[in-house]
């Protein structure tokens, strides 16, 4: 008997002390100030110079591909001198014919003075979210010419390095590659 009334005190002590702790601890927390006004705080901490920066490397103008109906564009001048434009058509878009305006329109694209830094530019063309082409242009090798066919000037800076076969026909006879 002694044992069990011994054992019963002790889980009352216990939870009497535990209880005691979470005071301790509820009291602690409430008693701190909870920062009403965080947002400025952040505003306070953000530089800016870092919010031009990032300002001017969004400013690169894909409104020369008229046909896409999306384009995205991944600016990786930082730290690769690179630049991928990936540029979707209509679902019922001609592959070919529709490579062959991209590379119109890029001619455009890659004078434009919003991609300086850039080595490289990569354009990719999908069709009913099935890419068709994909281009490699060295910058420093495009060289403007109003006297050739746009998208043979681009070609000449570029690297060939995927066509669907339809559009490998198509550039067969338009005597594009």
């Amino acid at each position: 008997m002694k044992k069990t009334l011994i054992f019963i005190l002790s889980i009352f002590l216990l939870a009497a002390c535990s209880d005691k702790a979470e005071e301790a601890t509820t009291d602690k927390s409430s008693s701190e100030p909870i920062p009403e006004n965080s947002e400025s705080e952040t505003e306070d901490i953000l530089d800016d110079s870092v919010v031009e920066e990032v300002e001017e490397k969004n400013n690169i103008d894909t409104s020369v591909f008229e046909y896409a109906t999306n384009v995205e564009v991944t600016d990786g001048r930082e730290f690769t001198q690179h630049i991928t434009v990936a540029i979707d058509l209509a679902p019922d878009a001609d592959p070919g014919m529709g490579t062959l305006n991209v590379l119109k329109q890029a001619y455009d694209f890659l004078q434009q003075e919003d991609i300086a830094g850039a080595e490289t530019v990569t354009i990719y063309v999908r069709v009913n979210d099935i890419k068709v082409s994909q281009f490699k242009i060295y910058t420093s090798k495009f060289v403007p010419n109003d006297q050739e066919p746009m998208a043979k000037v681009v070609l000449k800076a570029a690297d060939i390095e995927f066509l669907r076969p339809e559009v490998q026909e198509f550039g067969k006879v338009m005597e594009l590659w």
